[in-house]
């Protein structure tokens, strides 16, 4: 059912999206984990060549190996056109973003008539502050995320999938891999379980099925593999070993402990609106005695592992639901449609004008006013002239006692580039009766900067 021609309400819905999307542009600063990627897609803007010489470098003691650099690969050709400063930086992932939400778009309304599932998916994920969040600087999940979906979708939106899709689905899941590497595991037990599901359905050659999905996985990762066994003497996958599977499955907390349910808690705090939509929903449809549908159980499934995955290796972070949000986005935004009053319905097209008037005067608000929010990582980014200034280009010291120091660390190193930032264990050997810059703590939303000769 289409209230008014469908092309005015999709393309009030993308404007509404670009503008909750880029509303705080201006306002949301690079920190932490996202101050780190930046980095690295600044570093090889500026110096290309030094990826045929070692890998990425995120301190002077090591190179970064948490995770493959397929986001870096992808994100610095966009920003090398937009500039590596703080907006151009994230224009990376507002594509990622966007993209995201044509797929949520499209998937929602492949069986229906109406344009309305689609929408309101869109906006069920779009609404969602965490998965925001991961819009608002350069992050890992949301690329991996699309990659997968863009997988599962290849081997859904037809009734019975070509062959060949099953090569391409496992090539984008193994470019997932290689986005953000082992956590995307779960993605890939669920995907293999999806398989086997279409092969018997669909009575297809098992061997051959298989054989094109692990060829198309396997494609992007051997690549990889002997990109660093090429150029860096395989100094990346011997250092990733021994971080993900030593350091992370093996180490001292998940030894005394099998599971730790942290991540269900953040999960069911986090999402615990959209949880019921989707309860609600599955429990009408099997009372109707219809399909659940393969993506209602990829996403289950998906969901299972997920939660199996980080609740064993003792993580609770909020970026690792990333994949849950987009996924079950999709499944609410059909039940919100299919299953709401009749009544409700018909005032869609009236809550949309209003939506759009409400977020455009969000996004001006925005736009147009200074951002002075009272946070640490405002207060780094607002030292940045101070720091800029050649007689203050001076080595800077953390302290120990600072506030989240290795995300203080971080963040000072993307906002204060013409200073090199030290801890104290690096600067009592390097720096030692030197004139520095010292932090010590302050609050919460702020510390001392002080210059003295450093006497350890």
């Amino acid at each position: 059912m289409n209230l008014i021609p469908k092309s005015h309400h999709t393309y009030v819905a993308a404007a509404v999206f670009f503008m909750i999307v880029t509303a705080q542009t201006l306002w949301s600063t690079i920190h932490g984990d996202g101050s780190v990627y930046a980095w690295m897609i600044r570093e090889i803007c500026n110096n290309p060549s030094s990826l045929l010489i070692h890998p990425l470098a995120w301190t002077r003691a090591g190179y970064f190996i948490d995770h493959p650099y397929f986001f870096f690969y992808f994100a610095a050709p966009i920003s090398k056109i937009f500039g590596t400063g703080d907006v151009g930086i994230k224009i990376p992932n507002y594509i990622v973003g966007f993209l995201s939400l044509w797929m949520v778009y499209k998937i929602a309304n492949q069986s229906k008539s109406a344009i309305w599932p689609g929408l309101l998916a869109g906006y069920v994920l779009i609404s969602n502050p965490l998965y925001e969040l991961m819009l608002k600087q350069p992050t890992l999940d949301p690329l991996a995320q699309l990659l997968s979906l863009v997988s599962i979708y290849l081997l859904l939106n037809d009734e019975k999938p070509e062959a060949l899709k099953f090569f391409y689905s496992g090539l984008l899941m193994g470019l997932a891999f290689l986005t953000k590497g082992l956590e995307l595991l779960p993605h890939l037990g669920a995907l293999f379980i999806l398989v086997c599901v279409l092969i018997k359905k669909h009575k297809m050659n098992p061997f051959k099925i298989l054989s094109l999905g692990l060829v198309g996985l396997a494609l992007p990762i051997l690549a990889w593999f002997f990109y660093d066994r090429l150029f860096w003497n395989q100094t990346w996958f011997n250092s990733y070993f021994d971080r993900q599977i030593k350091d992370r499955f093996f180490n001292a907390e998940n030894t005394h402990t099998v599971i730790n349910l942290n991540y269900i808690k953040n999960l069911v705090s986090k999402y615990f609106v959209q949880m019921g939509i989707i309860i609600w929903g599955s429990i009408k449809l099997v009372k109707q005695g219809r399909s659940l549908g393969l993506f209602w159980w990829y996403t289950v499934i998906y969901t299972v592992f997920n939660i199996t995955a980080f609740s064993v290796i003792k993580k609770d972070s909020s970026q690792h639901l990333t994949g849950i949000f987009l996924f079950s986005s999709i499944l609410a935004g059909q039940y919100l449609y299919e299953f709401v009053p009749a009544v409700s319905k018909k005032i869609l097209s009236i809550s949309h004008y209003v939506v759009a008037i409400a977020v455009f005067i969000m996004w001006g608000w925005f736009m147009t006013h200074e951002n002075n929010k009272p946070d640490l990582w405002t207060f780094i980014k607002n030292q940045t002239e101070f720091f800029s200034q050649p007689e203050n280009q001076l080595p800077v010291v953390l302290a120990d006692d600072v506030d989240d120091i290795t995300g203080v660390y971080f963040t000072a190193q993307w906002y204060w580039r013409n200073n090199k930032i030290y801890f104290s264990n690096e600067a009592k050997s390097l720096l030692s009766s030197q004139t520095v810059f010292l932090i010590t703590k302050k609050d919460n939303n702020s510390f001392n900067i002080e210059r003295t000769v450093y006497r350890p």
